[in-house]
Order: C-alpha cells, then structure tokens, then sequence
C-alpha cells in the first residue's frame, strides 16, 4: 500500500499540525511508559492501536493500516514477536517504520534487515520529548524516502506506460501485416487455381509427400499413385534418365530447376512439359523442400517443328531458284556468243562502195544491235555472278593491280556511252596506286559504279578518283544526279534492291550488290554518300596488301 506523506510539525508546532501518521501499534508496556508513548504520540496526531500478543501485532500489520509500529526489546517474548513482525512485513505490500524501545541502544541486526532505513530507537528511561524527537527523526526520514521513491515509481510508470504504447504500436503493425500477409495467401490460392500450370512440391531429395490438386487433375492419378517416386512412372521412359541427372545437378545446392520431358496424360497421350522448381531454404540457408511448377508446352513445339519445316522448305525452293538462274544464265548466253560474233564480222565486212548510202544506215543498225546484246550479256553475266556467289563460288584471281591505271582504262572504255548520256568523264589518277587484287573483278566494280551515274546522272558530268594513304586505296566514283534518299543508302547494296522506281531505270538490282560481295571479299568495304538532287557519291576502300584469307562471301536467301 502506498502512503501519502505528511508534513512532520516542528518543536515549536502545537497539537493542531497536519498528521503524520493515522495508526501505531503499540505492545504491552509499563504503565509510565505506555503513558509517555500516548503523550508523544498525540502530539505528533497519531492514533495509538494496542495489541496484547505478537500473533494480534501480525494480523493488524498485514491489514496494511499500521504505519509505525512500537516494540520492546527487552520483552521476555520478544523472539516471538520479532518472527511474528518479519512475517508480517514480508507479507504486507507497504513498508512500516519501527520504533525500538529498549535499555541501550542494540544492533538490531534482525529488524535491521527487514525494515532497513526505517528503524529508530527510544532509550530507558523513556520521556515525551525524547520519544517525540525519536518518532519525528523516524517520520521525516520516511517523508523524503517515500518521495524518493514515489519518484522513481512515477518515472517507472512513466517507462512502463511508454513501453506498453511501444508494445501496441508493434502489436498493431504485426496485426496488419499479419492481415495482408493472408489476403496475399489466398490470393495466391487463388491464382494458382486459375492458372493451367501444375504444382508440385517435392522434399530435398525429390519424394513427393504433399499432394497436388493440379497435378491428379493433369495425370488423372491418385496420390497413392504418385507419392514418393511414382510420379517417374508418368514421365515418358526415354526422358527418365535425363530428368533424374537434372536433378542431381541442383540437389542440395539453391540454383533453380529447369527441366523438360514428356508426361502422360490423364487421356492416355504424351505431352511434352517445361518443369521449373525453386528451393525453400530453412533458417541455416540449406535447402528444405523444392516447390515448382510445370507447363504444357506441346503446341509451342509443334509451332516450332513446322516453322523449321517451312524453313528448310523455303531454303529448298531459294536452292532451286538459283539453281534455275544458273541454268537459264548458261542457256541464255549460249546463242548470245555466236550472235554477238556473227555481227561483229557483219560490221568489219560492210563497205561502202558496194552498198552507198544505205551502209552507213546499216552499220548504226548492227552497231545498235551489237549494244543491246552486250547489254543483255551484261544481264546474263550478274544473274551467273549471283549464282556463283550464293554457291560460294565467287573466287579471286590475286594478282598486282594499279588501280590508276584500271580506272584509266575503264573510264576510255565508257567513253562512248559517256557521250551518248550527255556526260563527260572526269578523272583524276595520276599516281599509281598498287595492290594485291583480283583484276576482272575490280574491272566489274567499276563498271558497275560507272554505269550507275551514268544512268542516274544523265547529262551531267561523273568525276572519278583514286588515291592511297595509310596501306589502303580509295576509289570514288561521284555523280551529279538524282540523287537517294537517306534511308536507301544501306538497301541499295542487297540483292535486287532498287532506289528508284524501274519503270523509268532499267535494270535487275544486282550491280552495287554484286560490287559489294566483290570489294568485301577483297577485305574492304563501300558506301554510299547521298541527298534527292545532289547526286551521289561511292567510295571503295580495298586495303593493297589484299584479303587475308579468301572468305566464303554471303548469300542472303530472303529476297
């Protein structure tokens, strides 16, 4: 019981001051002594509580509404009553102060030790003042003691209170998630019913001994049927050993599972399934039980099958249409040759004299004739190049070339043409220009380049240079044309790819491709620098010490 405490009169204070105390308990005493007692006690406005026997002194002790208790020391019964008090204190919830009363002053190691702090002494022979003097030392010392720890209980409670809202607020959070966590469970039941997947849980050395509504409903089985290692009785005989070695590869180790197998179904039908598993790892971080899932993935595969079939179809019939073009090349250019000379020799033979007039007429004729058959044999010649480069077979004849001397050459060559385009040839090749290349074809590179601007720039001149620097050469042929669009400039280098329209330029859409197989096949590259109506400019760079090696050039087979 916990005691307000109360201001303690002074010497000086009269019978009127606050009390101190409400109750004392006194034993049996002489009567002066008990006299002496009343007197100081009244004075101090304490109520004086007789009790005959130690057994009544405990009982009204444990009733916790004695504040001070008053004891002989030198009672014939005074062990009985010590035993009877230390029980009592050790029973009651509040502390009692102890006024000794004895011949001299003992150790009071007994009471001492029960009521420490709260213990004063009343010598023989006993007086008011002195017992008064006795009794306010020992309620004063009580006063501060008790504010003390009034205190300190206060800032206890203080604690205490701070905990238990602490200790709520915790409670509080763990409730909440403690709620979503089960909203997120039976979420998660709920998608895993929804879904078309199969569950499965196996141990850490893969029994089955859950069971899996997913899976029965797939296979059609029990979980007699599946428990333990029975499941690898549905697994198709010629995947068995396989799955068994994936899972060996992950026992006991956290790396995910992943394997694929076929499964019999419930309708007696094998189907092909991607199983994947994850471990749950125990508090150690060791591995616990797998959990995973696996899916039908029958038609994915069977999409998969036909479009490979489709594809080797398709490879088939590009196989085939090469083929063709290299035959009808061959077929073509047969009556081309003998043609092609028959009127040669027809031109060398006219004469003038013998016709007059009408040879001149006939010569343009046979010359125009002699035109549109190189013109066609020219034709012919790109769809064999695209054969042969789609068989890899474009091979190089490596031989010294000066290039100067190449563009010199092809550029008198295209003289004629040149002037019947309305253009003039400008070029600039004054320095040789030596390197390791395949001639014939670095003669159709130009070819091809000049007979582009001569096609898309129409009327206007065509400037040709070549130049070496830093172990490589550099051939530009630039026109002052029609130009391309920027987003043409890669797509004119593919198999027949056209920048323009063909019904106003003719032409199959092979030259820059074919340029483009040659020039990298030497080792270099080509490009194309453009704007619609500011001509265009290609560039060929060929390293002079040739290719490396001889590589197999590309076929692209989706035209």
């Amino acid at each position: 019981m916990h005691r307000v405490p109360r201001s303690v009169p002074g010497p000086t204070q009269g019978a009127a001051a606050t009390q101190v105390c409400e109750k004392v308990l006194l034993p049996r005493l002489g009567v002066e002594e008990h006299a002496c007692l009343r007197s100081a006690l009244s004075s101090l406005g304490c109520e004086p509580v007789e009790a005959e026997t130690a057994e009544r002194a405990s009982e009204l002790l444990r009733d916790g509404s004695i504040e001070l208790l008053v004891l002989d020391a030198e009672a014939e019964d005074w062990s009985a009553w010590a035993r009877s008090i230390q029980g009592a204190m050790r029973a009651r919830e509040g502390m009692a102060l102890l006024l000794l009363v004895s011949s001299a002053r003992p150790e009071g190691a007994f009471l001492s030790a029960v009521l420490a702090g709260a213990l004063a002494y009343a010598v023989r022979p006993l007086s008011p003042d002195a017992v008064a003097h006795a009794l306010r030392s020992l309620l004063e010392g009580d006063a501060a003691l008790r504010e003390q720890r009034g205190e300190a209980v206060n800032l206890l409670a203080s604690e205490w209170k701070a905990e238990l809202r602490r200790e709520r607020r915790a409670r509080a959070a763990v409730e909440v998630r403690l709620r979503e966590l089960l909203r997120t469970e039976k979420r998660l039941h709920a998608l895993l019913e929804a879904t078309t997947s199969v569950m499965w849980t196996l141990t850490l050395t893969g029994a089955a001994v859950e069971r899996s509504q997913s899976w029965e409903s797939f296979t059609g089985k029990r979980f007699e049927d599946y428990q333990g290692y029975g499941y690898m009785n549905l697994i198709h005989p010629e995947d068995r050993e396989r799955v068994r070695r994936d899972w060996a590869r992950v026992m006991g180790k956290s790396t995910p599972y992943v394997s694929e197998y076929r499964l019999l179904r419930h309708d007696g039908r094998w189907r092909q399934v991607r199983s994947r598993g994850v471990p749950v790892l125990g508090p150690d971080g060791r591995v616990r039980e797998w959990v995973g899932w696996l899916v039908d993935i029958t038609e994915e595969r069977e999409r998969e099958q036909a479009l490979r079939e489709s594809e080797a179809q398709a490879q088939r019939a590009i196989r085939l249409r090469d083929e063709f073009l290299s035959i009808a090349s061959h077929e073509l250019k047969t009556p081309l040759t003998p043609l092609a000379l028959k009127l040669q020799g027809m031109v060398r033979s006219l004469s003038v004299e013998e016709l007059g007039n009408a040879a001149e007429r006939l010569r343009a004729d046979l010359e125009m004739a002699q035109r549109q058959v190189r013109r066609l044999a020219e034709l012919i010649d790109g769809l064999l190049d695209v054969s042969r480069i789609c068989e890899g077979g474009l091979h190089l004849l490596l031989e010294e070339v000066d290039l100067a001397v190449l563009l010199r050459e092809m550029a008198a060559r295209y003289e004629p043409q040149a002037q019947r385009a309305g253009c003039r040839l400008y070029v600039r090749a004054g320095h040789p220009v030596v390197g390791r290349w395949d001639r014939s074809r670095l003669e159709q590179v130009v070819s091809n380049l000049i007979s582009n601007s001569l096609k898309y720039g129409a009327g206007r001149p065509v400037h040709l240079r070549v130049e070496a620097s830093d172990g490589m050469a550099r051939l530009i042929v630039r026109d002052e044309g029609i130009g391309i669009e920027p987003q043409s400039l890669t797509r004119i280098f593919q198999r027949f790819e056209r920048a323009v329209s063909d019904r106003h330029y003719g032409g199959l859409g092979l030259g820059l491709y074919i340029t483009r197989q040659i020039v990298e096949a030497h080792g270099g590259t080509v490009v194309a620098e453009s704007a619609p109506g500011q001509g265009a400019a290609f560039t060929v760079i060929l390293p002079l010490e040739g290719p490396a090696r001889e590589p197999a050039p590309e076929c692209f087979q989706g035209d």
